[in-house]
């Protein structure tokens, strides 16, 4: 806007200048038309898959994991609010833990929705900076897709572009953390099925794929926490031979 600012003062009495403003702001335009008219009709958006989910599948993971987890790795579930403005949630828990947990030693899983299309992983995304998964991530991924045959085609996990927005794992990879991002799309449409319609509805659930998806970030996990364990010995065994307790 202070481009077109400076260009009025200086070349107003130009034709094309009006005609650049006013085909810069027809978006506007329409995004206020299109909330308006949402705002008149006082219908929400359920939000069943888009993302309550991944919020769901907190405790299924938690129960899942929790005892089969190593007891030299912590794991922590956290469920972020106001990812549409600005990931101000994720924002928010990035600035509390920022000198608390290693980068080294921290992964990050984050789930943008699990059903409704087949699963994908984030790569790349961002809209200032480009954002890649890590590649040792990228690779276990890999392996648990070939693990078990029933994981396709719900979840044939190949990289998926978001060429605008992102997710909440764009708050913690551009603060040095390492981590991957899951979301599930049909490929007929490049988005999720009934994303961010009035039929993102419980009914409109495809609990198949909903269950695969949870089975294939549970494996992922596993594979995540034997390593992060393994790395984590292995540097406390150079240290030190001695075999100590890691908390």
């Amino acid at each position: 806007m202070v481009a077109f600012d400076l260009l009025r003062v200086f070349a107003d009495p130009l034709p094309y200048v009006r005609f650049v403003e006013w085909a810069v702001t027809a978006p506007a335009i329409i995004a206020f038309l299109l909330n308006f008219d949402v705002y008149v009709r006082n219908r929400h958006v359920q939000g069943a898959n888009d993302n309550l989910t991944a919020a769901a599948a907190m405790p299924v993971l938690a129960a899942r994991l929790g005892p089969e987890r190593p007891p030299d790795v912590e794991l922590v579930f956290a469920l972020t609010g106001c990812e549409e403005a600005g990931l101000g949630g994720a924002m928010a828990l990035q600035r509390e833990v920022r000198s608390r947990w290693d980068r080294k030693n921290t992964v990050f899983i984050n789930m943008d929705g699990l059903s409704n299309g087949q699963l994908r992983y984030i790569d790349p995304e961002g809209e200032l900076f480009l954002l890649r998964p890590d590649r040792w991530l990228v690779d276990l991924v890999d392996e648990v897709r070939g693990s078990r045959p029933g994981f396709a085609p719900f979840a044939d996990v190949a990289p998926f572009d978001i060429t605008i927005g992102g997710t909440d794992m764009a708050a913690f990879q551009t603060a040095g953390w390492q981590g991957i991002s899951f979301v599930a799309i049909d490929p007929a449409t490049g988005s999720p099925r009934h994303y961010h319609t009035t039929r993102d509805t419980v009914d409109n659930l495809d609990l198949e794929e909903y269950e695969v998806s949870l089975d294939f970030i549970s494996e992922l996990a596993r594979r995540v926490m034997k390593r992060g364990s393994s790395a984590v010995k292995n540097e406390e065994t150079a240290a030190d031979p001695r075999p100590s307790p890691i908390s």
